[in-house]
């Protein structure tokens, strides 16, 4: 008797929505901050606008690779990225608790 055990499916895991919207809004606002409009980080990134809006929406999780073009593209490392994205992931979960 083998036993199955089933992978949780990232789109389907509610932890990774959560997080990858909070992922989104901190790549939306370090692109305002630097005065970037969604149009021209979409050429940066070599892609459509509506591309690079799902992407800024949490709708899109880029891979790693995609992740480093949108740290170079800001003029960040991307660990940074993703630091303020734990950060904001810690402080909205101590908000609702």
């Amino acid at each position: 008797m083998s036993i199955k055990i089933k992978k949780p499916r990232k789109g389907k895991d509610p932890e990774y929505k959560r997080f990858n919207k909070i992922f989104a809004s901190v790549i939306k606002e370090a692109r305002k901050q630097r005065g970037i409009t969604q149009t021209e980080m979409a050429k940066r990134m070599e892609m459509t606008s509506g591309g690079w809006s799902k992407i800024e929406n949490g709708f899109n999780a880029p891979k790693a690779a995609k992740i480093q073009r949108i740290a170079d593209a800001l003029n960040m490392d991307p660990d940074l990225l993703f630091r303020a994205a734990r950060l904001n992931a810690t402080l909205l979960h101590v908000g609702t608790a």
